[in-house]
Formats: structure tokens, C-alpha cells, sequence
């Protein structure tokens, strides 16, 4: 099959000499395409994503985890995995959003001892608000709470108490609220 005949199988057989109601025909078609791309692009929008930072320390203060531009999002679940055993000077952490604008710092989670948890050790917010920072040292959970928290353009960070050894992978699953929102993991 050629590209004239897959162009009449798309368009009804079109050949350029049915006048002004073959154009209408065409031009319908077009219409109805262009409608069904939107609807795809609408359900694009609606679908969620996950992002992943694979390198997070345990500095003094903050770890920039993920970035978020362009319009607001609705966060589903936000997981961490130690990679690297996290070492044992006394350290909490806690997740924060900071918001762009109004310019703020919003806590996602209550501060929880990390010191000394093992690779493997899991960690996840529970349904509370702010939710429970919770480590799992099995790394299995069973039943992941819902969390959906709304969270304009801003940044969301690891906030530690003490510098420590140790690596966490952090899991972010999201909605975007908007065509433009993006969730990119922070540099």
C-alpha cells in the first residue's frame, strides 16, 4: 500500500476533484483529529509520573531532592532507600516543601531519628498531616498509605539535624495539576 492510498484510507478516498463538499469532508476529518490529539494531551496531563534522585546525602540541613516548575502537582507517595548505611553521629530528618510563591517552608513530615539504618531500609510518609517519616528496616511495605499532597512550584528537600555518611535514593510518584507542571530531580 502506497502513501496516496493510506492518505485516502485517512481522508475517505480523497483525489482532489470532488469540489467544495470533498474539501468539507477533508476539513471534518482534520477537525476530528485535532480533537482526539487534545483529548490525548488532556489524559497526558492526568496520568502520573515519578521522578528519581539517586544520589541523596546527609549533609548538615538540607538536600534538594526534586524541583518543581511550571504549575502545581499532587504528590502520591514519596519513598526513600538507603543505598549506603547511614552512619551513627545522632541525625533526623524530616521532608519539607519549599514554596516558591508565597515564599514559605512547609512540613511534609515529622523529624525521625535515621542514625545507623542499614542499605535496604526503607522510608515512606504515613496518611497523617504532616505525615510520619517512617523507616522500615526491612525495606518491604505491605501497604503504602495515599498521601496526595498538593504542592505549588517550589522545591522539596531532605532537611538533617547532623551531617552523616550515607546515600538515599528518593522515589517521588506525582499528578501534575497542569499541562506545564515539571518534576525534575534537584541538581
Amino acid at each position: 500500500m502506497g502513501r496516496l492510498d493510506n492518505l485516502r484510507l485517512l481522508f475517505g478516498g480523497f483525489s482532489g476533484d470532488g469540489g467544495a463538499a470533498q474539501d468539507d469532508s477533508v476539513k471534518a476529518s482534520l477537525d476530528l483529529a485535532h480533537t482526539d490529539l487534545d483529548a490525548l494531551i488532556t489524559a497526558h496531563t492526568a496520568i502520573e509520573r515519578c521522578a528519581e534522585k539517586s544520589d541523596g546525602s546527609v549533609p548538615n540541613g538540607d538536600d534538594a531532592l526534586f524541583t518543581i516548575t511550571g504549575g502545581p502537582i499532587l504528590v502520591k507517595k514519596l519513598i526513600g532507600i538507603v543505598t549506603t548505611i547511614i552512619g551513627d553521629n545522632a541525625a533526623t530528618c524530616t521532608l519539607e516543601l519549599d514554596v516558591t510563591e508565597p515564599a514559605a517552608t512547609v512540613a511534609l513530615s515529622t523529624a525521625v531519628s535515621i542514625v545507623s539504618d542499614a542499605a535496604g531500609t526503607s522510608y515512606h510518609l504515613t496518611a497523617a498531616s504532616p505525615g510520619v517519616f517512617t523507616p522500615v528496616s526491612a525495606g518491604m511495605k505491605d501497604q503504602m498509605p495515599v498521601n496526595d499532597i498538593l504542592c505549588p512550584i517550589g522545591g522539596i528537600v531532605a532537611k538533617f539535624s547532623a551531617a552523616n555518611s550515607g546515600v538515599i535514593k528518593w522515589y517521588l510518584v506525582y499528578k501534575p495539576l497542569s499541562p506545564n507542571s515539571v518534576v525534575v530531580a534537584a541538581a
